[in-house]
């Protein structure tokens, strides 16, 4: 149980991850495109036209005066499909490039210094640009949810990432033809964290694997200077792969534009943004926490050590609590600030919440703001004691079952997000009028 007792408490899982050796994951279930529209994308190096979302109609943010929820009736719903594309899904992405270029920029210099202090400073920045992610990952939505998300598994594919064909990658990336694969279990920000944080430099696949064979001979520097030559793709793909995401947003014909068009289902569009939100149930709470906490199946038994998520990182509790803060930021309207306290930022924008208050849902959205915050502030008490947290999981049966754990901050942390999806189930699906997913509507808690 070593893994569990890192620097915060890596705790992620998922029934499906793949294995680290050459037989797990298989290239034919993978997208193969780079556009997310199952096409090569073809380009005579001129920027495609785009419009400032600014002056996109609709969806913008009253400044300047006091919040009051009772206000925000005055938005339409229109105002929150555009507004969470103009405030919410374009700004995060944008912030989101600034952090992929600081991170290009660390993995130069520390490819070139191969010093520990660079090293650090790279591994902080993924730091940075992963937590970014995983509040855009609450909601896929948008051109990154089109063909099945397949540009959201461009930039992230846990749990289907698999460590030996990133190694293999590596050694085949010495040819002076190579061409970065196109199967996302071997490529972004979840390969970096393998090349990044993995000091042992050791090869990660069988025996049997002969791309590998000869790896772990070579001398320390040779194998980080490999490494380093994949990870300059690697940076250099997810920073495409991100400007497809906004430039889709923003085209002229783009997906920003379609939400104003009045053409739009709206009442459709709602369907698939709501649908998004339920990440926070399926994917925060059962894969994250229930599974390693062996609350579910397949851990159902006992807690699993191979069912993390950022195990190398050791950032699994902070990717719980930035699921929370995107999931939040689509209700408000914004994007939500860790570093300040809600009632100190919020705004009248139109976020989900509109369409409650619409619907006479003010105490609905007042109740469930309480529910959220809590479990952040759970999470937040995790990743300030990470002595204490690091004690509260034992190698035992399932852990928060026993009375003597029942008060432990990460099965408070279980309790208190599923009092979030308990409600996100019920009054929110009934007071929008939304269907809750299929996947969703059973439970394994």
């Amino acid at each position: 149980m070593k893994r569990l007792l890192t620097q915060s408490l890596a705790i992620f899982a998922m029934v499906t991850m793949l294995a680290c050796d050459d037989s797990s994951s298989s290239d034919d279930s993978n997208p193969t495109d780079t556009n997310g529209n199952g096409e090569e994308v073809e380009t005579d190096g001129t920027e495609p036209p785009v419009v400032n979302p600014d002056e996109v109609p609709g969806g913008d943010i009253i400044e300047d005066v006091a919040f009051d929820l009772s206000r925000l009736t005055e938005f339409e719903e229109r105002d929150v499909l555009v507004g969470l594309a103009k405030n919410v899904s374009i700004p995060t992405h944008e912030l989101f490039s600034e952090q992929l270029e600081a991170m290009k920029t660390n993995i130069d210099t520390y490819c070139q210094s191969q010093d520990e202090a660079d090293l650090v400073d790279l591994k902080e920045s993924w730091k940075t640009a992963i937590a970014t992610f995983q509040r855009l990952d609450t909601f896929t939505w948008g051109p990154m949810a089109k063909n099945n998300d397949t540009l959201r598994f461009e930039i992230y594919s846990w749990p289907q990432t698999n460590f030996c064909r990133i190694d293999r990658e590596v050694v085949k990336s010495e040819a002076q033809d190579y061409a970065l694969a196109q199967s996302f279990n071997r490529k972004g920000l979840d390969a970096l964290e393998y090349l990044i944080f993995d000091d042992d430099l050791t090869h990660a696949c069988t025996a049997a694997v002969p791309q590998t064979q000869g790896w772990n001979a070579l001398p320390v520097n040779e194998r980080i200077e490999n490494r380093c030559r994949y990870q300059r793709l690697l940076i250099d793909d997810l920073l495409v792969q991100n400007k497809l995401i906004l430039n889709s947003w923003k085209e002229e014909n783009g997906a920003l534009v379609a939400l104003s068009s009045e053409d739009l289902d709206i009442k459709a569009e709602i369907n698939r943004l709501t649908d998004t939100l339920f990440y926070l149930d399926k994917k925060t709470k059962d894969a994250k926490l229930l599974v390693p906490l062996g609350l579910s199946a397949p851990c159902a038994s006992e807690a699993c050590v191979a069912s993390l998520e950022h195990e190398l990182s050791g950032t699994s509790i902070q990717a719980v609590y930035n699921n929370l803060i995107g999931f939040q930021s689509v209700l408000e309207g914004f994007p939500i600030d860790p570093s300040k306290p809600l009632a100190e930022q919020r705004k009248l924008a139109p976020g989900l919440n509109v369409l409650f208050a619409k619907k006479d849902g003010l105490q609905f959205v007042a109740n469930f703001t309480e529910k959220i915050e809590s479990a952040k502030a759970i999470a937040v008490t995790i990743l300030e004691n990470e002595d204490a947290a690091a004690k509260q999981i034992a190698n035992q049966d399932s852990f928060c079952a026993a009375a003597q754990n029942a008060d432990s901050g990460l099965c408070q942390l279980v309790a208190k997000i599923k009092a979030v999806t308990d409600d996100l189930k019920t009054e929110f699906a009934s007071i929008l009028g939304v269907k809750v997913p299929a996947t969703a509507a059973g439970d394994n808690d």
